[in-house]
């Protein structure tokens, strides 16, 4: 029986192309084992290169991350470092003879911009890059093509998602990896953007096929059905009426793009003000933020005695997993809307862990492991926090299969939705995934709906097994 640090024969495949490549991008989906692969190739570049490796990621994977790296890479505890803390933890830290040093982005960044790495650092590695080095002008690509400059000779991106919402996502590994394809930012955009003859701005993209030829180049982009089988999962789309006078409000706005309340009025004219002003009446009536004092966190429930219509269809799946002992996870991108399904949860007498952006690093690693272990039955998260890195598919000691994710309300990424309930298709599974994905009949949720389908529209473009989204 093969032990369960060993390697599979794909994952075997990538790693001889890490070695062969100093720089290659590990862009197979989510759950398909980059991580142990990354691993072994960091113990490799040690004992055959002597190069220490940074490994950059979202803060929430540090811990999950270190433990892997002991586990596949055979390093002593001493060889594997998390970089975090206070100013002088940090220095500390930096000073110790680690062969992997593990940090979040910021991090990653601000080392860099106070001095070097140590000489001996000369592997570059990223998890869930494109949260971290998607953005040209973002300081924290900036940094990354600085070290890559100075000291840096090996370089492993490792996304699922390289495309990540428009194809500019792509465009820093690239030049990293090979910067005569373009030359510069500038011969990217000359190459795949389409632009409005009139006013010069970006409305589409062009020349997929030729992005696409450069990214199979260099990297390996496995397949979940390649290495499982077919996913198993089944969406389905919920519809749910509006409460009557939260529709009465959203109609009103929605067609005077203005709408006078007791206590102010909420101004829709400007286009963005608008998406945003019509979403909170949609998903948080009874926290919309209090317009009198904009600097404030003060709120006001604009349909007293009323719940917003998603809040009351939540009741219905929470009362069923409650009676039935099953877990589940609540996916939902606005903060008070978050907050308000916890406590629903909570008041129900379910126990549930919050997974959020506020959440601290140390909280986000107890939650997933309560979780995990059955000590919690649900998890409230928002899905760009929780779309990486994270194995829910098992719940507690005897292994169940967690069978239902709940999208409340969609972000405007299609990554991230695929990200997210790929936490729970770790394995090739006994039973579907049940993924229930919320919208308001007859309102913008319409529109952020289509906003998913149109960017998997274009990364399918790129990657034909990407998935196409009908939502």
């Amino acid at each position: 029986m093969a032990l369960e640090w060993e390697l599979r024969p794909d994952q075997i495949e990538d790693l001889a192309k890490l070695m062969q490549n100093p720089r290659w991008i590990m862009g197979g989906e989510p759950g398909t084992g980059k991580t142990p692969t990354i691993c072994v190739m960091q113990r490799y570049l040690w004992d055959h290169h002597q190069t220490g490796t940074i490994w950059a990621m979202p803060l929430s994977l540090l811990k999950k991350n270190r433990e892997e790296a002991l586990r596949f890479g055979g390093w002593d505890p001493a060889d594997v470092v998390i970089v975090d803390g206070t100013p002088a933890q940090v220095q500390v830290q930096m000073l110790m003879p680690a062969k992997v040093f593990l940090m979040g982005f910021a991090r990653f960044a601000k080392i860099l911009k106070e001095g070097k790495f140590p000489e001996r650092f000369r592997a570059m590695h990223t998890d869930e890059h494109h949260k971290g080095f998607s953005g040209h002008d973002s300081s924290r690509t900036g940094a990354l093509y600085e070290f890559m400059k100075q000291q840096g000779k090996w370089f492993v991106p490792a996304t699922g998602t390289i495309i990540n919402g428009k194809l500019d996502t792509a465009y820093p590994a690239i030049q990293i990896i090979e910067p005569r394809y373009y030359g510069s930012f500038d011969g990217f955009k000359n190459r795949h953007h389409q632009l409005d003859m009139w006013t010069g701005k970006r409305i589409g993209f062009q020349d997929h096929a030729h992005l696409q030829e450069i990214l199979q180049a260099h990297g390996s982009f496995s397949k979940w059905k390649d290495i499982f089988g077919n996913e198993q999962k089944v969406i389905q789309v919920e519809l749910v009426e509006m409460e009557a006078e939260q529709k009465v409000l959203y109609k009103k706005f929605e067609k005077d793009a203005l709408l006078e309340l007791e206590q102010f009025f909420i101004d829709g004219t400007m286009p963005g003000v608008a998406f945003h002003r019509a979403r909170q009446i949609m998903e948080i009536p009874n926290h919309f933020p209090d317009l009198r004092f904009p600097n404030s966190k003060a709120t006001v429930d604009i349909i007293p005695g009323r719940r917003p219509g998603k809040l009351e269809r939540l009741e219905l799946h929470l009362t069923d997993h409650f009676t039935n002992g099953t877990p589940f996870v609540i996916f939902a991108p606005l903060i008070k809307q978050q907050l308000q399904i916890f406590e629903l949860c909570e008041s129900l007498g379910i126990k549930t862990g919050l997974l959020v952006g506020a959440s601290p690093p140390r909280q986000r690693a107890q939650t997933d492991e309560a979780f995990r272990a059955g000590v919690l039955q649900g998890i409230v998260a928002s899905d760009q926090v929780a779309d990486a890195g994270f194995n829910w598919q098992f719940w507690g000691p005897n292994k169940q299969e967690v069978g239902h994710c709940i999208f409340a309300a969609l972000n405007y990424v299609d990554t991230t939705f695929f990200q997210a309930y790929r936490r729970f298709l770790r394995e090739t599974r006994l039973t579907p995934l049940r993924i229930t994905v919320m919208k308001y009949v007859d309102s913008l949720d319409f529109r952020i709906a289509e906003i998913n389908n149109r960017k998997s529209y274009d990364a399918k473009l790129i990657d034909p097994h990407r998935e196409l989204l009908r939502l």
